[in-house]
C-alpha cells in the first residue's frame, strides 16, 4: 500500500487569511486520505468539494493539473461551522471521485493544512 503526507500550505505562507482554497488534489488510486486544517478563527465555514473532472494529473505544476476542472460538488456532510482556535480533520474512506479541494469562507487565518493519503 502506498502512503503520502504533505503540506497544502507552503510553509513560507503561513498564516493564510481566510476566505482561502486548496489547490486541486488528484485523488487517482487512492482510496482513503485525510485533510487535517489548523486554524484561527472568529467566524467560518470549511467544507471538502470533489470532481470527477478530467484535468490533468500528470501537469507539472498546480496551474497545469487544474486544466478544465469546472465543476465542483460538496462533499456530503463535510460543512462545518468554525467559531473558534481549533483544528478539524477530514476522515475520508473509498473515494470514488478524481478530485478534491478544501474551502473556506468567512473570516480568521489558517495556520496549518496537510493531506494524507492511503491506496
Amino acid at each position: 500500500m502506498r502512503t503520502a503526507n504533505g503540506p497544502l500550505i507552503a510553509l513560507s505562507d503561513l498564516p493564510v487569511e481566510l476566505p482561502w482554497t486548496s489547490d486541486a488534489i488528484h485523488i487517482g488510486t487512492i482510496l482513503d486520505y485525510a485533510v487535517q486544517v489548523k486554524y484561527i478563527t472568529v467566524e467560518a465555514v470549511i467544507s471538502l468539494q470533489c470532481s470527477c473532472d478530467e484535468g490533468v494529473p500528470s501537469g507539472a505544476s498546480y496551474p497545469s493539473q487544474n486544466y478544465k476542472i469546472e465543476n465542483w460538488t460538496e462533499i456530503t456532510n463535510s460543512t462545518t461551522n468554525l467559531t473558534e482556535d481549533g483544528d478539524i480533520t477530514f476522515d475520508v474512506d473509498n473515494a470514488s471521485y478524481k478530485w478534491v479541494r478544501v474551502v473556506i469562507s468567512g473570516t480568521g487565518f489558517v495556520t496549518s493544512a496537510r493531506f494524507n493519503s492511503k491506496g
